[in-house]
């Protein structure tokens, strides 16, 4: 019976594989040919030939952006896929998905297809979702790892280190569109400090569990119910609908903002309508929902999904003279991934070379000339910038920053498609991604903005 690796052991592996030839902080300074270094914290994924950078063999990934994705039971390994699944054989029961974070010391070069990527390499430039110049990526920065980072003395020569990852995720979903009535002037029955209650803001301990080794971290949701009614002491949280928001598909529409953010979620799922004896009207029965919503008026029952997004950071004692700049990783908990056996890569190749025009103009009708159908790895854009840190009793700093667009791009190893490439195969594996490019710029949630989700509240 064959047997395969344990995430533990792979990670020992690995770990190995850096501890070889054993570098000092100056042998990584003279290979970085002068390059900035940080500490850098990365979603990372073994992948298969066709699903990596450079697409000839077997690779490591990385982003600087992870997925993991909520569930309604507890993650599922199946080692045969180095990896966890979101199927079950049970009818109606999805897996949650941990997404695994490591630390490398990184160095910051200009894209370059040949050596590191990024994968889908943005070799001309054009305009973005908001009118604006894209840069080709032969003239924008990305951080590559060079050297994983793990505790102990075997990882930099003549130090001993201590890794530590500190973590930070939130679901404010309900709490900002709370917010956004304020700020326009529409009622509200909440306000005030019950707007940092649950289910207005969901902490991180309800979201997810976090698994620490000596060079990793796990984050694994928690089993919920994918959406529930949103409930506060054994009572229903609702908001008035304000008029004049339907979308074409029946649901709340908030508006972005000028510069192209968001301030709340973009879609609000309103057809579940409180009566004034207590009840509730299911909307969907009546004849004309779009126009019953457009007109609104009503009292709508909030939902909830436990997702949410946040922050990942490494701190390692040892190095930190050396390297004092650490760079977080952003971290989604997400929706489940509907179609497990569907590979982006396989669609987006489908898509740009052998899909018909009617076919296109009817899977992404809104998404043609300046906004074409792209995985997020491709969007060259910042994490959410509203997260701060506090630096001391009067001052806190942003977490990411807002000129740095590469938190999306998933990358190589610096040099790693230098061999010869292998024969490609495809696995059958319903294997979930960890990494960015499982998730469409349809359904993109960063933004520029002063908070990124575009999920619907229900």
């Amino acid at each position: 019976m064959a047997r395969f690796p344990t995430y533990d052991e792979i990670e020992i592996v690995e770990n190995y594989v850096y501890s070889v030839r054993l570098p000092s902080i100056a042998d990584l300074r003279l290979r970085a040919g002068g390059a900035p270094l940080a500490i850098v914290v990365y979603a990372a994924e073994y992948r298969q030939a066709v699903q990596t950078v450079h697409q000839k063999h077997a690779d490591m990934c990385y982003s600087r952006t992870g997925l993991a994705r909520i569930g309604n039971s507890p993650p599922s390994y199946v080692p045969e896929a180095r990896g966890c699944v979101s199927l079950s054989e049970k009818f109606g029961e999805v897996h949650a998905i941990p997404c695994r974070y490591a630390a490398y010391i990184a160095a910051q070069l200009i894209g370059d297809a040949q050596n590191f990527g990024p994968m889908h390499f943005l070799s001309s430039g054009g305009v973005g979702a908001e009118n604006t110049p894209i840069t080709p990526d032969s003239q924008r920065l990305f951080w590559v790892p060079r050297h994983k980072l793990f505790s102990g003395s075997e990882c930099i020569r003549d130090r001993s280190l201590d890794l530590r990852f500190l973590t930070h995720h939130h679901n404010e979903k309900i709490r900002r569109i709370h917010l956004y009535l304020q700020q326009n002037g529409f009622p509200t029955p909440y306000a005030g400090a019950t707007l940092a209650q649950f289910p207005f803001v969901i902490p991180e301990n309800v979201l997810l569990s976090s698994q620490q080794t000596s060079s990793s971290i796990l984050i694994s949701p928690q089993p919920h119910p994918l959406v529930e009614e949103a409930v506060a002491n054994g009572i229903p949280i609702w908001f008035p609908v304000p008029p004049g928001g339907a979308t074409s598909i029946g649901s709340f529409r908030i508006p972005s903002l000028p510069s192209g953010g968001r301030p709340a979620s973009e879609y609000v799922y309103v057809r579940i309508q409180l009566l004034g004896n207590g009840g509730t009207w299911n909307m969907n029965n009546s004849p004309d929902v779009v126009r019953a919503i457009n007109l609104g008026g009503y009292n709508a029952q909030h939902f909830v999904d436990y997702s949410g997004d946040g922050w990942i950071q490494a701190e390692c004692r040892g190095l930190s003279l050396d390297l004092p700049q650490s760079l977080p990783a952003y971290s989604v908990v997400t929706a489940p991934h509907p179609y497990p056996r569907i590979r982006i890569e396989d669609f987006f190749a489908w898509w740009n070379q052998s899909a018909p025009p009617d076919v296109q103009a009817i899977l992404f009708p809104n998404y043609t000339g300046t906004l074409p159908a792209e995985p997020l790895s491709d969007a060259r854009i910042a994490a959410n910038i509203t997260f701060r840190q506090t630096a001391n009793i009067s001052t806190s700093q942003p977490i990411f920053a807002s000129n740095d667009d590469s938190y999306t791009a998933i990358v190589s190893a610096l040099g790693a498609g230098s061999d010869a490439p292998t024969q490609t195969s495809t696995s059958q594996s319903c294997r979930g991604s960890l990494l960015s490019g499982y998730k469409s710029n349809r359904f993109n949630w960063l933004a520029k903005s002063s908070k990124s989700s575009r999920e619907s509240d229900g």
